[in-house]
């Protein structure tokens, strides 16, 4: 099999429109956690960062916090991430209909097809696809979603997820020789794994083999990546999608914050001509802004050289509830992806 030439990224701007957290509501999220406030010291820490990921990095790996502070900062953070899961699970129905239609009407149309495998790369880490994208939806069931290389839990794609992922419900993430067997064939032909969900950072609600959270949060994520079997040979497919002929990236909900990510995009610009298309609320000009790079900075060149489309605009822009169709303004989006005979043609 060949990676589809069409591929999607969505970062946490994606989940916030279905109730998932941004930075700044994940960091008062583990901040108000009573075990956090009760230690003077991940308290002040945080207040002095106001960043969660930042503080997270700084108190896993500075000696001069405890064993017993680092395991009471981890246990905030999964807190924090099963509460988001609890609010995304139990969004209004009026936001669950609008989320399938988005699932429908943008998500599938990246389902691979023949010998073409598709790909939704995520840097979150929550479980909104998991508990929503359901393989016996009529039309999302014709396009269905699969997490490559792992044995994946029975409430995963169905209408069973749980609104409090418990120990039972923990998903175990194989350990290096059953990824390697697994990742030099996974080219070979799997119609099963059609439509790859690649977690780029891992996940709440998966378990690494010693028993700790398989999620990669503040620095140095390049290099627990590398640590962790499943999220290297993730790492992998990225590139390999990238840097694929003729390949056109959607990304949607990403404020290009993870180095690591923007070098991988930015190389296969230059080296592969890979396109990239934005869907964002924020105006062209101040999305420019806010990224601050400089011009060897490798999101200049994401922007200057491979930028080949930019919708300003939200999902729900795109889309016309009344009509159950995309926008006029949608469709003629994806259409400049050539994405909507694409999915129009398939059977």
């Amino acid at each position: 099999m060949k990676p589809s030439k069409m591929a999607l990224l969505t970062g946490a701007g994606f989940t916030k429109n279905f109730h998932g957290y941004l930075g700044g509501e994940m960091w008062s999220a583990i901040f108000s956690q009573p075990i956090v406030a009760e230690s003077l010291r991940l308290r002040k820490d945080m207040l002095d960062r106001m960043d969660f990921e930042q503080s997270y990095y700084h108190v896993m790996k500075e000696d001069n916090f405890s064993p017993q502070e680092k395991e009471l900062l981890g246990k905030a953070v999964e807190k924090a991430y099963q509460e988001m899961h609890a609010v995304i699970h139990s969004m209004s129905r009026h936001d669950k209909a609008l989320l399938k239609f988005v699932l429908r009407e943008i998500v599938a149309r990246f389902a691979g097809s023949g010998e073409e495998r598709g790909f939704l790369f995520t840097l979150n880490q929550d479980l909104l696809l998991e508990t929503f994208y359901h393989d016996t939806d009529p039309v999302l069931g014709k396009f269905k979603l699969s997490i490559p290389m792992m044995d994946t839990q029975p409430w995963v794609f169905s209408q069973k997820a749980p609104p409090h992922v418990r120990q039972r419900d923990w998903i175990r993430v194989p350990d290096e020789a059953t990824v390697k067997a697994l990742h030099s064939q996974f080219w070979d032909g799997q119609p099963e794994q059609q439509f790859c969900y690649v977690k780029l950072h891992g996940s709440y609600g998966w378990r690494s083999a010693d028993d700790s959270n398989a999620m990669v949060i503040g620095g140095e994520k390049e290099l627990r990546i590398s640590s962790e079997p499943i999220l290297r040979a993730y790492f992998t497919i990225f590139e390999d999608v990238l840097r694929g002929p003729d390949c056109k990236l959607l990304i949607i909900g990403y404020g290009f914050k993870d180095p690591h990510i923007n070098q991988r995009i930015a190389e296969a610009v230059t080296n592969h001509g890979l396109k990239v298309f934005i869907i964002s609320p924020i105006q062209p000009n101040k999305f420019c802004y806010e990224l601050g790079a400089g011009p060897e900075h490798p999101v200049n060149t994401i922007w200057n050289n491979g930028l080949h489309g930019y919708y300003r605009g939200t999902l729900q822009d795109l889309l016309d509830m009344d009509k159950l169709k995309l926008s006029s303004d949608g469709d003629g989006f994806l259409q400049k992806m050539m994405i909507s005979g694409y999915w129009k043609g398939r059977k």
